[in-house]
C-alpha cells in the first residue's frame, strides 16, 4: 500500500516482479510517463529484496538519462541502510558507509574514472576523519594518521597494496 501510495502522489506507475516465484514481489521499480509523443516512459526508481525476506535491501535511484545516481544498500539485512553510492554519468564517484551501524558513516570512499582515490575514515569513532589512505591506479600509495584529533595528518605510512574491486551497481 505504502509504494502504490509513493507511486500515486509522485505521479509514478509502479511495476512488480516475483524473480524467485514465492508469489511475493522481489523487484519494484517506478516509471514516470513519457512526456512527448512516441517517447517512452523513463525508470525514475527500484528496490530489490534481495534475500527475499519482504524488506528493501537495494534502493536504487536513476536520473533522465536512465543512468544510476544513487545506490541506497542494507548490508546486514536489518533494515537500515548503511551505504549510499553516487554515480555521475553512470560512474561510481563517492561512497558513505556506515560501518558500526549508528546511523551515521564513518567511511567516505572517493573514485576517479571509477578507480578508487582515496578512503577517509573515522576509526576512533569521535566522528572525524582521522585516516586517509590515498590510492594510485588501484594501488594504495600511502596512508595518513591524525594521531592527536585535530584533523591534520601526524604520520604516514606506504603500503603499496591493492585496491579491493568493487561491485558494480545491484541489478
Amino acid at each position: 500500500a505504502d509504494r502504490a501510495r509513493y507511486a500515486r502522489e509522485n505521479g509514478l506507475t509502479l511495476r512488480q516482479f516475483d524473480i524467485n516465484r514465492d508469489k511475493h514481489p522481489d523487484i519494484f521499480k517506478y516509471y514516470k510517463a513519457a512526456t512527448e509523443a512516441g517517447a517512452a516512459e523513463t525508470l525514475v526508481r527500484k528496490e530489490l529484496d534481495l534475500n527475499h525476506d519482504g524488506g528493501i535491501d537495494v534502493v536504487q535511484v536513476f536520473g533522465d538519462d536512465q543512468q544510476v545516481v544513487e545506490e541506497h544498500a542494507d548490508l546486514d539485512f536489518d533494515g537500515r541502510f548503511d551505504e549510499i553510492a553516487h554515480f555521475a554519468g553512470g560512474t561510481l564517484v563517492h561512497k558513505e558507509i556506515d560501518l558500526n551501524y549508528d546511523g551515521k558513516p564513518e567511511v567516505y570512499k572517493r573514485y576517479k574514472g571509477g578507480k578508487l582515490a582515496l578512503i577517509e575514515s573515522d576509526r576512533t569513532g569521535d566522528g572525524k576523519i582521522d585516516t586517509w589512505e590515498y590510492f594510485e591506479d588501484g594501488v594504495i600509495d600511502r596512508i595518513g594518521v591524525d594521531t592527536d584529533g585535530d584533523g591534520e595528518v601526524n604520520s604516514w605510512e606506504s603500503k603499496g597494496a591493492p585496491a579491493a574491486e568493487e561491485p558494480a551497481p545491484a541489478s
